[in-house]
């Protein structure tokens, strides 16, 4: 009845703030939504290719055991299954499409359009990803780092252009040039609007053009019609060219399987305690009660899929850093720095470290059989993210010290706040979690909305959070003038510093036991989700 109540409210929170959106606001510019609506979904395909580069799919399609059980034992074609899982993706983007038209209705001529053209772009986009997808599963473990290494080596060169040319690093600048974080997030933009002057660029653009110009066409016209049937041909054709790809690659993946076991079977009858190239030492970790060995196969699985936790933290240290090149210096830049890394950790990390009880949706009756008491099994499985999240934050401090030199004692007091935040962060995302458990790479409506909901109601936390901080910065101010001399200027930030460590580290130990309370009562013949 809780969730639920919260869920509605959150609800009426974005609903009102969608209506407050279309009933005040002007309509915006169509030549900039010209181009920014099609560099937004050439974004959203570029963050595909990046995705893929850094992870090796294990199936081309992701399949749920209630689907592999149902669909697998049919008498299905292969291109029957491919269609089914296209129908699905199609129907999520129709809700997709439906939110979109809608929040951009004072800037819609025509909303049938729209609705239609952003229908269309978001499928092609998943397409792109399917099929970027299928082709990574079908190379080989060669042809697939040299795929990683191409991919991650061109973004690093286009991004270090951009960052090169936007950020204020020349030694000629003065202070008083230096623009503020969101002057330099606009420049960083700029540089990278640059990009599609070029010839690669508008190359890359081409398609999404096409999606525009339905999206935003001032009225029904036979202009309409044209670029509508070019774009439904773009889908179909990329649609057919899926099917193709799956089919290819699916006889390439069972032809290398063949060759891989030919020349395995000689090694069978070695030893199985040989350890092969490339595998990690296994080592006895420390017990515990139990809270040591789950923390240690977590950070074997963080360990696997190191590459993808880089490119995650990539986004978040660079919006971090922006406050380097801020006029401000001293406590105030460092206050903001510390700020920002809490915001971006709240909002963008805990979708990147799901080493926890999120990873563990299938495992939740194994652990709760084990001989290890609850509030054990909850230590270890947020020992991984909360350490990760904390090592990020780290790293980006000294990347600060460096650029712009502060007192390394403020870097203990950073970390002081920041340990138990991460701990209060991680607590609640998998608080969320057992209350309304869901899985991983899951599909469909009830995923898009849970995101949305998810999104708004850390909002409103991270902005009670904010008045928290707010009132008891006053309530520090007026203790320091009313309590303590006058020779003491330095009492009121100590005061404030004590309060707000004391008060998080008492909301992370709550949230934290009330996880294990909840974990303790979960019943994985009831309250596991679905397959």
């Amino acid at each position: 009845m809780v969730l639920s109540i919260l869920a509605a409210f959150l609800a009426v929170v974005w609903l009102g703030q969608v209506a407050a959106g279309l009933l005040l606001r002007a309509p915006a510019d169509p030549d900039k939504l010209a181009v920014w609506i099609p560099m937004g979904l050439l974004a959203y395909a570029i963050w595909h290719l990046l995705k893929t580069a850094c992870r090796t799919p294990s199936e081309p399609f992701e399949w749920t055991p209630a689907e592999q059980e149902l669909l697998g034992g049919a008498p299905l074609r292969r291109y029957d299954l491919v269609a089914y899982r296209l129908i699905a993706i199609a129907i999520a983007a129709v809700a997709k499409a439906a939110c979109f038209s809608l929040v951009m209705l004072p800037d819609l001529r025509v909303w049938l359009a729209g609705f239609i053209g952003m229908l269309l772009a978001l499928f092609f986009v998943d397409l792109v990803r399917i099929a970027l997808e299928i082709i990574a599963y079908g190379m080989s473990r060669q042809e697939f780092l040299r795929f990683r290494i191409a991919v991650l080596g061109s973004a690093t060169l286009c991004f270090g252009y951009v960052l090169v040319n936007a950020l204020p690093l020349h030694s000629g600048m003065t202070e008083g040039e230096l623009p503020t974080s969101l002057a330099i997030g606009m420049r960083i933009v700029n540089r990278l609007l640059d990009l599609r002057n070029t010839g690669l660029g508008a190359l890359a653009e081409t398609p999404f053009n096409g999606f525009s110009n339905v999206i935003l066409v001032p009225e029904f016209s036979l202009t309409l019609i044209a670029n509508l049937l070019l774009a439904i041909a773009l889908v179909i054709t990329l649609a057919g060219s899926v099917a193709w790809l799956d089919q290819f690659f699916q006889q390439r993946r069972v032809t290398m399987e063949r060759i891989a076991f030919k020349q395995l079977r000689p090694l069978a009858s070695r030893s199985s305690r040989t350890a092969r190239k490339g595998e990690y030492a296994v080592h006895v970790p420390p017990r515990l009660q139990g809270a040591g060995s789950l923390a240690w196969r977590q950070a074997l699985g963080a360990i696997h899929y190191r590459t993808s936790l880089c490119v995650a933290m990539i986004v978040p240290g660079i919006l971090a850093c922006t406050t380097l090149f801020t006029p401000h210096h001293g406590r105030l830049m460092l206050i903001q720095l510390v700020g920002g890394l809490i915001f971006y950790s709240f909002l963008l990390l805990p979708t990147a470290f799901k080493f926890d009880f999120r990873r563990d949706v299938d495992r939740l009756a194994v652990l709760k059989a084990l001989p290890v008491s609850p509030i054990a099994v909850t230590l270890g499985q947020l020992a991984v993210p909360v350490l990760l999240c904390t090592l990020f934050q780290l790293l980006v401090l000294l990347v600060a010290i460096v650029i712009r030199p502060y007192h390394v004692g403020f870097l203990f007091m950073a970390m002081l706040v920041m340990v138990p935040t991460n701990i209060l962060i991680f607590a609640l995302e998998n608080l969320i979690f057992l209350l309304y458990p869901y899985r991983l790479n899951q599909e469909g409506l009830g995923v898009f909305f849970r995101s949305i909901l998810t999104f708004t109601g850390k909002g409103v936390l991270f902005a009670v959070g904010l008045v928290i901080a707010l009132a008891w910065a006053f309530a520090a101010r007026y203790i320091t003038a009313q309590l303590l001399p006058a020779s003491l200027p330095a009492a009121g930030g100590i005061i404030f510093i004590a309060g707000i460590c004391g008060l998080i580290a008492t909301a992370a130990a709550g949230t934290t036991a009330l996880l294990a309370g909840v974990y303790r009562r979960f019943d994985p013949s009831q309250d596991t989700p679905a397959a």
